[in-house]
Parts: C-alpha cells; sequence; structure tokens
C-alpha cells in the first residue's frame, strides 16, 4: 500500500469513527435516524454499534419516554435563529427580522422568538470569537507552504 493510500485509509476510518460516534450518542438519545443512515451507508459496523442494534432487537433499549429533541430539530433552530441574528446585524428591528425568518420558514414567530433566546449565549459566543479572528486577522495560508528551490530541481533529487 502506498504512503497516500495508507494516510488516506487512516483518515477514512478516523472519519468513520467520528460519524459512528455521532450516530450512537444519537441513537441512546432516541433519534435513530442518524444511526440508520450510518448503518445504510457502511459496510463495517464497529464493536459498540453492533451491540447496540442487537441490544434494540432484543428489546432491551427502548426508546425513552422524553427523548431529547433530534438532531435534525437543533439543527432547525440554529438555522431560524441565524437567519434572525444576520438580519439584526444588517440593521433590521428584532421583531422584523423575526417576521422575515417566520415567513421564510414557515414557522410561527413565536418558536422563532423562543429559538433566539435559547441560542442567545451561543451566539454571544460566536460574536466574540469572529471578532477576536478578524482582529488578529486572517492568517494567509499562501505564505506557510513551502517554495521550491533550484536544487530540488535537479535530477539527483528528481526521481
Amino acid at each position: 500500500m502506498t504512503t497516500r493510500a495508507a494516510w488516506e485509509s487512516k483518515i477514512l476510518v478516523r472519519v468513520n469513527k467520528d460519524c459512528e460516534r455521532l450516530a450512537l450518542h444519537w441513537a441512546r438519545k432516541g433519534d435513530w435516524s442518524l444511526l440508520a443512515s450510518h448503518v445504510s451507508a457502511t459496510r463495517v459496523l464497529g464493536t459498540e454499534v453492533r451491540a447496540f442494534l442487537a441490544a434494540v432487537l432484543r428489546q432491551e433499549v427502548r426508546r425513552p419516554n422524553n427523548r431529547a429533541p433530534t438532531f435534525l430539530t437543533r439543527r432547525e433552530k440554529v438555522y431560524r435563529a441565524s437567519l434572525v441574528y444576520e438580519a439584526m446585524e444588517r440593521g433590521v428591528r428584532k421583531m422584523a427580522a423575526i417576521d422575515k425568518a417566520a415567513i421564510k420558514t414557515g414557522v410561527d414567530g413565536r418558536t422563532i422568538d423562543r429559538d433566539v433566546a435559547e441560542l442567545a449565549s451561543t451566539y454571544q459566543l460566536f460574536c466574540l470569537e469572529r471578532d477576536r479572528v478578524s482582529k488578529e486577522g486572517r492568517r494567509d495560508l499562501s505564505s506557510a507552504r513551502y517554495e521550491v528551490s533550484g536544487a530540488a530541481l535537479t535530477p539527483h533529487f528528481v526521481s
């Protein structure tokens, strides 16, 4: 196996493990949709996933009655709140921003107002981090790359 192929296989294994952990995390909370997607998309399942699926099929593990919101629900909340915050940064009043987001997403304005209140502290942390990065300035990635010297292009090095 070449070095590049070995490196790519290590990356794929790591990504697969991260996806597997995320799917298991949400499955234990009661949202089995990510686990179902993971099982259908991958050929190899880890021992934890196999043990969890076996327990579910034996009906030893059941969905909790008061389960947390699903991954998709959380993502939709963040999207609705981000629409409001982006509009407010452009100078739109909060209630007008909520009304625009309600029209765009087809959700009641009170729901969006609740989402905005719930994610207010998260958004403040995001703004602090964004301001810190903007003060430091973006790192120029082109300067971080190596330059090839003329000596490296000689027949001794090129093989």
